[in-house]
C-alpha cells in the first residue's frame, strides 16, 4: 500500500449543527434527568402522584434507568414489556407518600451518577430511601443506605427510625432496631418502648441481647402493659413475664401484676403461668415495706380494726379483690414457711473454732440465718477493744470468711462499714455448704499470724 508521507489539510468541521445552543461543540453537558425534556431527548416520563392530588413530573431516559450501571430492576422489567399501557404513552404514574416523594429525586441522582459514591440522605429520609431502593430494585442504593443507617443510628436517632420503619412496615429494619433496644435497654425511654407493637416488644424481651436486671425489666414491662394503646391479653402477659427472663419482680410492680393475674389470668391462662407469677409477686411483697403489715392489711381489708395503718399501703392493697388478697397472703406465708424449713436444715449445726491464739475468736458459733444460700454462724466478743459480732459466712458460692462485724450486723446487709476481715478459706465439701477446715489469715493484726494454718473447726 502506498501512503502519504506528508499530512495535508483536509479542512475544518462545518457539518449541520443545532442553532438553539443545546449541543454546541465544546459545551457538552452530562446527561441528567434535571435537564429539560427537549435538550436531554428524554424518552420516558415519571409522574409521582401525591396524597393531596399534586404531581411531581420527571423526564428520564430508558437507557439509564433500564440498562445503566445503577439501573432500576423495576423499570428494566417495565421497558421489556411493550404491551403494557405505560409503554404506549411512555409514562409511568406512581403514587408515593410525601416523604418517599421528597426522597425520590435523590434516588434518580444516584442512578444517573455512577461515579459518585456518596449518598445524600438524612435521618428523616433514610428509611424512605431504603423503601425506594427495594420498591424500584436499585441494589447499590440499598447497600449504600444500609451503610448510612448503620453510621447514623444512635439512641438519639432511634425514635425516628422506629417511627419510619413502622410506617413503611420495614420488618428487617425493625428487627435490627429491636436488637439495639435490647442491648441498650436501661438507656431507652418508655416513650420509645411504647412505639413497639406487642410482637416486637416480645421479641425484644426474649432477645439474648437483653441487658438489664429482672426487677428493672418487671417495672418496664408493667409500664408498657399500662400504655393506653396496648390490649392486655393472657398470651401477652405469659410471653412478657416468663420466669426465665423475669425471675424476680420489683415490689413496686407487684401490685400491678397481681391485678393482672386477677383481671386477665383468672380463666383463660394455664394454671402454671398464673401460679408462677403469683409466687413471684408474693416474693416481691416479702421484700417490700408492705410485707411486715401484710396480715394486718388483710385484717383491715376484710373488716377488722386498722388504726394507724399507712393509707397509701392500704389503698394499694385494697385495690385487689378479697380472693386475690387471700391468695397472695397464702403464698407469702408459704414462702416464709419454706424459708424457715431451710433454716432448720442448718440449725442442727453449730461451729466450734479452736487453735487461734486470740481467745475472743475461738469458741462456739451458732447458726443465725441464711447468707449466700447457706447458714451463717455468729458469736459475740471483743476485737481491738470494741464489741463485735464474729461471723462465719460464705460469699459468692466459693469463699468463706471469718470477720468481725459491728455488733448485731447481718452479713446480708449492703454497704456495711467498719468490718475487719480476719480469715478466709475456699469452700469445700458437698456444695461447700459448711465451713472448711483450712483457713488463711488476712487480717492486719500482728496477733493473728496464722498464714495457711489449719484451724480446728468442728461442725455439728
Amino acid at each position: 500500500k502506498i501512503r502519504m508521507n506528508v499530512k495535508h489539510n483536509l479542512g475544518s468541521f462545518h457539518g449541520a449543527h443545532i442553532d438553539n445552543g443545546a449541543f454546541r461543540y465544546g459545551t457538552y453537558n452530562k446527561l441528567s434527568w434535571r435537564q429539560s425534556k427537549e435538550t436531554s431527548y428524554s424518552d420516558w416520563t415519571i409522574i409521582i402522584n401525591l396524597e393531596d392530588d399534586t404531581k411531581q413530573i420527571y423526564h428520564v431516559h430508558k437507557n439509564i434507568l433500564g440498562t445503566g450501571p445503577r439501573h432500576s430492576e423495576y423499570f428494566a422489567n417495565l421497558f421489556q414489556n411493550p404491551h403494557l399501557s405505560e409503554a404506549q404513552n411512555h409514562t409511568s404514574n406512581i403514587s408515593l407518600d410525601p416523604v418517599a416523594a421528597s426522597a425520590f429525586p435523590m434516588m434518580l441522582d444516584f442512578i444517573y451518577d455512577e461515579n459518585n459514591s456518596n449518598v445524600k440522605s438524612s435521618t428523616e429520609l433514610a428509611t424512605a430511601h431504603r423503601f425506594l431502593s427495594m420498591y424500584f430494585g436499585v441494589r447499590e442504593l440499598f447497600s449504600k443506605i444500609n451503610d448510612f443507617i448503620q453510621d447514623d443510628l444512635t439512641l438519639d436517632t432511634l425514635p425516628k427510625y422506629i417511627e419510619s420503619a413502622l410506617y413503611y412496615n420495614d420488618e428487617m429494619l425493625l428487627s435490627a432496631l429491636v436488637q439495639m433496644i435490647a442491648e441498650n435497654f436501661k438507656d431507652v425511654s418508655m416513650d420509645i418502648l411504647i412505639k413497639l407493637k406487642p410482637e416486637r416488644f416480645i421479641e425484644m424481651v426474649s432477645s439474648t441481647s437483653l441487658q438489664c436486671d429482672s426487677a428493672f425489666l418487671s417495672e418496664q414491662v408493667a409500664s408498657y402493659l399500662q400504655s393506653s394503646h396496648i390490649e392486655v391479653t393472657s398470651s401477652l402477659v405469659h410471653s412478657l413475664t416468663k420466669s426465665s427472663k423475669m425471675p424476680h419482680i420489683s415490689p413496686r410492680a407487684a401490685v400491678f401484676y397481681t391485678k393482672v393475674i386477677e383481671e386477665h389470668l383468672a380463666d383463660d391462662c394455664n394454671d402454671s403461668t398464673r401460679k408462677s407469677l403469683l409466687l413471684r409477686c408474693a416474693k416481691a411483697f416479702i421484700d417490700s415495706e408492705v410485707y411486715p403489715q401484710l396480715p394486718v392489711l388483710n385484717a383491715v381489708s376484710l373488716g377488722s380494726n386498722g388504726k394507724g395503718m399507712h393509707k397509701k399501703k392500704l389503698s394499694e392493697y385494697e385495690s385487689l379483690s378479697k380472693d386475690t388478697r387471700i391468695k397472695l397472703l397464702e403464698e407469702t406465708l408459704s414462702i416464709e414457711r419454706q424459708e424457715k424449713r431451710d433454716l432448720l436444715r442448718y440449725q442442727m449445726f453449730k461451729v466450734t473454732v479452736r487453735g487461734i491464739g486470740i481467745r475472743s475468736i475461738n469458741g462456739i458459733y451458732r447458726i443465725n440465718g441464711i447468707c449466700d444460700d447457706v447458714g451463717f454462724y455468729v458469736k459475740d466478743g471483743k476485737w481491738q477493744g470494741k464489741k463485735r459480732t464474729f461471723t462465719i459466712y460464705r460469699v459468692g458460692k466459693g469463699t468463706w470468711f471469718i470477720s468481725a462485724f459491728p455488733k448485731d450486723t447481718d452479713p446480708n446487709t449492703d454497704a456495711v462499714s467498719d468490718i475487719e476481715y480476719l480469715f478466709h478459706a475456699k469452700a469445700s465439701g458437698v456444695d461447700g455448704e459448711t465451713p472448711p477446715e483450712k483457713w488463711q489469715d488476712i487480717s492486719d493484726d500482728d496477733n493473728t499470724s496464722y498464714d495457711d494454718a489449719d484451724i480446728d473447726m468442728d461442725v455439728y
